[in-house]
């Protein structure tokens, strides 16, 4: 079986460490500890577990050189990098030891879940659905925690450090892993802990700014940070540099496109958004949420381009089909819509059906096309037992001089004790009985 390293850093973190090196001793065969200067029991109580290998180091403003340390102390097939405010559930060490076994992938990702003072959940949970719950709670990102030893894979960055630019340059398999890290920190520390914490974190970037003035990825943090602050103008332009030193991805156009939307530039944030759309592996779904943030946001133009683009790509998505339907009505494009809808009942098949015949009633209704309503709702009586198919059709028939079919209509619907939560039959039976 292939062997397992857990390399960390640490400074005054005897509070955690105990109970990480308890609750983890059964995950891995060695565990690297760099300790950066503690002055509390950190040490005492690393070395008082037989697996932990214990290395002092002198911090030099740079996480990077410090996790760097700890690989190089690393002799297992596999390094794992966590750190003592963060845990992973012992459903998934199984998961975790597997992966070790592949020969497909080099680097696996894994989601590191960050709680935050307002979550509910204080501890890994181990129920069947502790994933769901753990989503739920935290702050989802993926990361690269578990690779292999001994491929030149270093990290990078005096903050916020990763291994994914030596990866890259080295064109390593990468693979998903399905296992959570659940990260405790922001939800212990303090608000002033915290903003000290950020505080530091950007005069290293600042650092970096200075020391590498090529390198996108400071520029890139620091947009980030001036997005946080509501600063948009200055998270624009830190953006814009960061794509113009070479890190063009779908996270920076959509981050720059947050940036732009936020400083109310909508026509240049939509361009981002699309731009970083069309970098992801299924742009018809993320155009698709893009146009339901817009109609969120009330913004229903926009919404429109986007259901739009959506179905460029997948022309038979009938929840899109029928948003941008409704849309066109509501901004009088009508034969636009309708040609959308029939195009729509063409493809739904059984109950998928009524929402788009519904639109498209409405539609008929509304242009005092009454026979062209009254051809699709006939037969959507025989197939949906439908309030408001029954009260449509019954208005067909009033418009049309068919009162007697509107009256018999609304009583074979009354019979039939149909769920009527609007009362829609409730009120024409009140004006017809």
């Amino acid at each position: 079986m292939a062997s397992l390293s857990v390399c960390m850093i640490v400074k005054n973190e005897a509070e955690h460490l105990n109970e990480f090196l308890t609750n983890h001793a059964s995950l891995a065969d060695e565990f690297i500890i760099v300790d950066t200067g503690s002055s509390d029991n950190t040490k005492k109580i690393a070395s008082s577990f037989p697996k932990v290998k214990l290395v002092d180091f002198v911090w030099n403003d740079d996480f990077s050189a410090a996790r760097n340390e700890s690989i190089e102390h690393a002799t297992k097939d596999w390094i794992l990098i966590l750190d003592p405010d963060e845990r992973i559930a012992k459903e998934d060490f199984e998961r975790l030891r597997q992966a070790c076994e592949t020969k497909k992938a080099k680097v696996f990702v894994l989601t590191q879940i960050n709680y935050a003072n307002s979550s509910n959940s204080t501890n890994p949970p181990n129920s069947p659905n502790s994933q769901e719950e753990s989503l739920k709670n935290g702050q989802p990102i993926l990361t690269p925690r578990l690779f292999k030893n001994h491929e030149n894979i270093i990290f990078h960055f005096r903050a916020h450090e990763s291994i994914e630019k030596s990866v890259n340059q080295q064109n390593l398999p990468v693979a998903f892993l399905n296992v959570l890290i659940h990260h405790y920190g922001f939800k212990e520390n303090t608000k002033e802990q915290l903003e000290k914490k950020h505080a530091y974190y950007l005069g290293l970037i600042e650092m970096e700014m200075k020391e590498m003035p090529s390198e996108p990825k400071p520029w890139f943090e620091m947009g980030s940070h001036y997005l946080e602050q509501g600063k948009y103008q200055e998270a624009i332009q830190h953006f814009e540099a960061t794509i113009d030193k070479g890190l063009s991805t779908s996270m920076v156009w959509d981050y720059l496109g947050h940036a732009y939307y936020n400083g109310k530039q909508d026509e240049k944030a939509f361009d981002c958004y699309k731009h970083a759309i069309l970098m992801s592996d299924n742009p018809a779904l993320g155009f698709f949420n893009l146009a339901m943030f817009y109609l969120k946001s009330q913004k229903e133009a926009f919404a429109l381009r986007a259901f739009g683009e959506s179905l460029k790509y997948d022309p038979n998505n009938l929840a899109a089909i029928n948003n941008a339907s409704f849309l066109l009505m509501r901004h009088g494009q009508f034969d636009k819509a309708e040609q959308l809808l029939k195009n729509g009942l063409q493809i739904a098949q059984g109950k998928q059906a009524l929402p788009i015949a519904t639109n498209l009633t409405m539609l008929y209704l509304q242009n005092r096309q009454f026979t062209e309503a009254q051809k699709i709702l006939e037969p959507l009586i025989r197939e949906h037992e439908d309030p408001q198919i029954y009260a449509n059709l019954a208005q067909v028939y009033l418009h049309t001089g068919q009162q007697e079919k509107a009256k018999k209509l609304i009583e074979q619907a009354v019979k039939k004790d149909l769920r009527d939560p609007g009362k829609i039959l409730q009120k024409l039976k009140e004006e017809l009985l």
